[in-house]
């Protein structure tokens, strides 16, 4: 069983906790009777996250604790931490920007608003925007417009999941548009893409506890059309074309060493027709005609390993709609319908989760974890 240390923020902490938990009376209490701090303290942050809602509802006591700006960051350091996914899209039947939050320990759906003044630009539309989690915060980047269109794209927008709160990140260095763009540990990288100038070959990674953008090595050269990219491994991986009618080209960029490299084998044997997804160990594209793809680095092939037959339902999506999500070595799959079934790939001990939205044109979403 993991143990509390006695370090700086879990003293903190628990000095914090014995000062809210003062009864109307004066008398003081503690956090869960008969337990020490420490302990009461540690049962609390061990608790999924699907449940802090109800635990804020015990009393002001607890409500206090678990919005304090500490509870969330020592989860984070003992790794209890949840993953949530976050997807906002567009309502086909309200007509208006939505938010939906799932957990995926449980696949619940924890909650599903409209969002009428969720911060962002309010003369560019949802799907404008592309986004990145970063820890518990969502990055959005406004950054599929013509550059020719708008002059002052490229805003961000940080969304915090445990405030509930908007706030304004810094603007890139290089404004751009149609770029890739990817969330590596803690910094999210933004690459290539296009502007008044013309094709862009730079790269750019931006720092949210900083809130700054700093340059990377970039890419061998620019692309003019970016198809897709995905993290996998800890590295973004780039999919697109250098000029019309080209075999697609794929750009590796490794952080740690801060290089690009192209993988040739895999830009040549490219079929891909639909998004790409990562789980820890693969890297997948699911068709738009559900069928999945495994890319196979020993022969440098991509392979069909799974087909989902079952009837589905007819959902509008436009080019830039997300589906897949992948978390350890689990596919989470956004359905239009009810009853999403589970389907194994093959022998690749990953499973396909099916999650459902409902119809929507656009969507986007992140993996959150606090």
């Amino acid at each position: 069983m993991c143990t509390l240390k006695d370090g700086e923020k879990s003293d903190r902490m628990v000095a914090g906790a014995k000062q809210d938990l003062v009864d109307s009376d004066g008398d003081k209490g503690l956090i869960i009777p008969d337990l020490s701090e420490q302990v009461a303290l540690l049962c609390l942050l061990r608790i999924p996250r699907l449940f802090h809602a109800g635990l804020r509802a015990v009393s002001t006591h607890w409500n206090n604790l678990l919005r304090g700006p500490d509870f969330y960051a020592e989860r984070k350091r003992l790794g209890f931490t949840d993953a949530w996914l976050v997807v906002f899209f567009t309502d086909v039947v309200a007509s208006s920007f939505s938010c939906c939050m799932y957990d995926l320990r449980s696949r619940q759906m924890l909650c599903r608003v409209r969002l009428h003044n969720f911060g962002l630009h309010h003369k560019l539309e949802l799907e404008s925007y592309k986004l990145g989690a970063i820890g518990s915060s969502i990055v959005i980047i406004e950054g599929r417009k013509s550059p020719l269109t708008y002059s002052d794209y490229n805003h961000t927008k940080i969304y915090d999941t445990v405030s509930n709160k908007w706030r304004d990140g810094a603007t890139m260095l290089t404004r751009r548009s149609h770029f890739a763009m990817g969330v590596i540990g803690n910094r999210l990288y933004v690459a290539g893409g296009c502007n008044r100038s013309g094709t862009l070959a730079s790269v750019e990674a931006y720092d949210l506890k900083k809130n700054e953008w700093a340059t990377v090595a970039s890419m061998p050269f620019g692309l003019e059309s970016i198809q897709d990219e995905v993290v996998f491994q800890g590295k973004l991986y780039v999919f697109g074309h250098p000029f019309a009618n080209k075999h697609c080209v794929v750009f590796v960029y490794d952080p740690i060493k801060d290089i690009w490299e192209q993988d040739v084998q895999m830009g040549m044997s490219m079929v891909h027709d639909g998004e790409l997804v990562a789980t820890d160990n693969c890297i997948y594209s699911v068709s738009t005609s559900d069928c999945f793809r495994k890319y196979d680095r020993d022969d440098g092939k991509w392979h069909l390993v799974g087909v989902e037959t079952r009837p589905r339902t007819k959902v509008a999506f436009n080019r830039h709609a997300q589906r897949a999500f992948g978390l350890g070595n689990e596919l989470f799959l956004l359905r239009g319908e009810l009853g999403g079934s589970t389907i194994e790939l093959n022998a690749n001990r990953a499973v396909c989760h099916n999650l459902f939205l409902g119809e929507s044109w656009f969507r986007a979403g992140a993996i959150v974890h606090a």
